[in-house]
């Protein structure tokens, strides 16, 4: 009757998350993707791998090599289109979701589970926080990001569920680690660390002679997907190049000042220490204050009730809570204060699971659940590494503030009300506290949601590659259209970004360089750009109006790629003009079609 119990649980679990996954693919459907942003890399690279080009000697690519031949694999077996890659990501989110209920499950119990899954929902798996597309699991800018996130919870799964560490959970574990270490630098650094220290206190508990056998298998395992991948690079690149491939992203992290770069410090939150310290601040205070009174009202309504009438008391708090709470979501300040302290949320926390395992925990589950607690909570502190002083929960926090955020909402609604029963007061009133509390964040970051969402009714593209955008789009579908008048076999190149008009035109770029924006050039080079275009100069030119202030140097041709810009008049003229003239003032959209003379 218990495992019926624990069964129906589940499966009534399984339709509520499943519920909110409709309602949130009918709500934002076909407006994941951005029309000129990022996304249009993840749909051209993998079909240009499908039509025979190799990575890294025909496409100029700076992350791992795992992300686009997986894509040009679903391409290959689906068909090239954008539903495939949609097809496919939905499924990698439902794998997301079932091992993010598992694992919160594990750690912190059902309720948290659920609501964790809930808000993932919400939140990070179709959100649309920013007017740009592309911060979601569903057409996500990298998706080595997903890819890394999906993989990263396989691997913590694999070594934490189990009740024993034995070497087949280990090995894949060791896998999926690898497979991250051919994605993105930020996901593979966080998930090596974590699962390094989650295997290292789950070994404590194996006898002395099985743990060297298990660290060996973790090693050797690690290390197959990369010696794997190095080895396939190889039959079509120098070694040198090779290794490059496989590093990736890790091998632009250490060797190119990418990361002094005004758009990574900003992210970071460098630019301006001062301040975001301050903002941290006022995080971690508004964080104390709703630990406070949750505590507060479960000790008030423990001495007016006792424990007697919990379930109807919780009710009315919950109620009470949400509807005091309700005049500030129109407030942006406290949602977006918030997650501010997550960084300092995720350290406390581990210092917590620390000391608790530290003082020996009662039972052998117990220690495999606090291990598991420790292994997650490093997980989700590394990946705030890149916007420690600046965390948000959209951009790029869509994926690296995720789980910290769902580990906070564990802690509200299971931790902390243990904690204060502790102390005298009503578990399930704080929980019910906690629960308001995370109803709250998620309706304001949904209504926040909302205005990004009413701007993208503009069509574009087609078919299976159709999707919504904003004013944007209306600009791109004519440049489509002007596109289909030019000869079949004519090339294309979009400067300085908007290779989703190469994917949706089905027009190849000759050259390898599929953005050219201040990071593409400092890492490539702009004199090798120039010699690449000259050697096998594109049939069309596309320019293409992109703001880069964020990275320092406003306008391609006038703030950077002077050198560029001028081979480019020197050999093109222009043809089509859409809206205004690009690049020549930061807030004037436009498209400008060039002929090569």
């Amino acid at each position: 009757m218990e495992r019926r119990a624990i069964n129906s649980s589940r499966w009534l679990d399984g339709l509520t998350i499943a519920a909110a996954c409709g309602m949130m693919l009918a709500w934002t459907w076909r407006t994941w993707p951005d029309p000129l942003v990022d996304f249009g890399r993840e749909l051209y690279v993998p079909w240009q791998l499908t039509i025979g080009r190799f990575l890294y000697r025909d496409i100029a690519y700076f992350n791992g090599p795992l992300s686009p031949y997986l894509n040009a694999g679903w391409m290959r077996l689906f068909g090239v289109s954008l539903n495939t890659i949609i097809a496919a990501n939905l499924m990698i989110l439902a794998v997301v979701l079932a091992l993010l209920y598992a694992l919160l499950n594990d750690i912190a119990g059902r309720i948290a589970a659920l609501v964790g899954a809930l808000v993932f929902v919400a939140l990070f798996g179709f959100g649309r926080l920013t007017l740009i597309g592309n911060y979601n699991f569903v057409c996500p800018y990298s998706h080595e990001t997903t890819h890394g996130i999906a993989l990263s919870l396989g691997a913590l799964a694999c070594l934490h569920i189990p009740r024993r560490l034995e070497f087949r959970n280990v090995a894949i574990s060791g896998l999926l680690v690898g497979l991250v270490f051919l994605t993105k630098v930020e996901v593979a650094l966080a998930c090596g660390v974590a699962v390094a220290a989650g295997f290292a206190l789950r070994a404590v508990a194996e006898t002395p002679s099985r743990r060297p056998r298990l660290a060996a298998m973790l090693v050797a395992t690690t290390l197959t997907p990369g010696v794997f991948s190095f080895a396939l690079l190889c039959t079509r690149l120098p070694a040198s190049a090779a290794l490059k491939g496989t590093l990736g992203s890790i091998y632009w992290t250490l060797f190119s000042n990418l990361s002094n770069t005004p758009f990574y410090r900003t992210g970071m939150g460098l630019d301006d220490l001062r301040g975001n310290l301050v903002h941290m601040c006022a995080g971690v205070a508004l964080l104390g204050a709703a630990v406070l009174v949750a505590a507060g009202i479960g000790l008030l309504a423990s001495r007016i009730t006792g424990q007697s009438h919990s379930v109807p008391v919780a009710s009315i708090t919950f109620i009470t809570t949400v509807g005091l709470g309700i005049g500030l979501l129109r407030s942006s300040q406290w949602f977006l204060t918030l997650p501010k302290a997550l960084p300092v949320a995720m350290i406390l926390l581990l210092i917590a699971w620390i000391v608790a395992y530290g003082r020996g925990p009662a039972s052998t589950d117990q220690a495999r659940i606090l291990a598991g607690r420790i292994a997650l909570s490093v997980f989700a502190l590394c990946l705030l590494a890149k916007m420690i002083f600046n965390t948000r929960l959209y951009h790029y926090g869509f994926a690296l503030a995720m789980p910290a955020t769902l580990l906070l909402v564990a802690a509200f609604v299971s931790w902390w009300p243990q904690i204060a029963a502790t102390r005298g007061a009503n578990r399930v009133v704080v929980r019910a506290v906690g629960l308001a509390l995370a109803v709250l964040m998620t309706s304001a970051y949904l209504m926040a949601m909302a205005p990004a969402l009413l701007r993208q009714h503009y069509p574009v593209g087609s078919g299976s590659d159709a999707f919504l955008a904003d004013e944007r789009g209306q600009a791109v579908q004519v440049a489509l259209n002007s596109l289909q008048k030019l000869p079949a076999d004519a090339t294309l190149a979009v400067l300085p970004e908007g290779v989703m008009i190469n994917y949706l035109s089905r027009r190849s770029n000759p050259t390898p360089y599929v953005n050219l924006m201040p990071p593409e050039l400092l890492m490539f080079g702009e004199d090798q750009v120039v010699r690449v275009f000259e050697n096998s100069p594109p049939d069309f030119v596309l320019l293409c109006h992109k703001d880069t202030t964020e990275y320092g140097a406003p306008l391609f041709g006038r703030d950077y790629g002077e050198n560029f810009a001028a081979w480019i008049n020197e050999n093109y003229y222009p043809e089509v003009l859409i809206g205004n003239r690009p690049l020549q003032y930061p807030d004037r959209f436009g498209i400008l079609l060039l002929r090569r003379r």
